[in-house]
């Protein structure tokens, strides 16, 4: 089976000490979900949890006011409808929460590669590059921003998004680019925010590995939810 993209689940939850996590309503086993949670703080930490493999999480003490969650499971023979993700420190601000879903990833080594977390702050965020490790592997872009959200891409497809252009919410938007070849760079990427002020914002880039002997899938198709205030 190729590497593709399935579906994605958005949700938010309020101020608090946990945060809940939305699965999809059709969650296959063996599947790859991946997590992504945006905050609207910089003053604690998510805290590691029995289910969720944990990939980033940045932002305590970045002066960015936000913070970035990312984290992957494999799906189980009976997967729960939620998950709860606790954190310590910090004010409990609201967070936002997206799960990605795919299929056809590697049984054992669903990652490959990662960057380190690039942040700053501005009116365009950029994704440091990584080495991809196959040529049939997917690339995404994970970008978190304070208050504003991210509109345009240098490059790829978007696959979901949060976005709150308000005070008190700090948004995400995923961004799935194709291998460049296995054993190339894939350059940096860049996403520019909806604003004319400076914000703080993340970035990361991860690649998600086929299955022994399966390609990739990646249909041009926009896969947005946008909720705006």
């Amino acid at each position: 089976m190729a590497l593709a993209f399935v579906s994605f689940t958005q949700s938010e939850d309020t101020v608090g000490t946990s945060v809940t996590v939305a699965m999809p309503a059709t969650r296959p086993a063996d599947d790859f979900y991946l997590f992504v949670i945006t905050r609207d703080d910089d003053d604690f930490t998510f805290d590691a949890n029995a289910d969720i493999a944990e990939l980033v999480d940045f932002g305590n003490g970045s002066g960015l006011d936000a913070s970035l969650f990312v984290g992957w499971k494999k799906g189980e023979a009976s997967e729960p409808a939620s998950y709860e993700v606790t954190t310590t420190g910090g004010t409990g601000e609201r967070s936002h929460v997206g799960v990605f879903h795919y299929s056809g990833q590697h049984d054992t080594t669903p990652i490959g590669n990662i960057s380190s977390v690039n942040s700053g702050t501005g009116t365009q965020a950029t994704a440091n590059a990584i080495t991809a490790t196959s040529a049939d592997s997917i690339i995404l872009r994970v970008y978190g921003v304070n208050t504003r959200y991210f509109d345009t891409f240098s490059a790829g497809t978007e696959r979901g998004s949060y976005q709150v252009a308000t005070s008190g919410y700090a948004n995400y938007s995923v961004v799935e680019e194709a291998s460049p070849g296995n054993g190339a760079s894939t350059g940096t990427a860049t996403a520019d925010i909806y604003s004319t002020f400076s914000d703080g914002w993340m970035a990361v880039t991860i690649e998600i590995m086929p299955a022994a002997g399966g390609g990739s899938i990646i249909p041009q198709i926009m896969h947005n939810r946008r909720m705006q205030q």
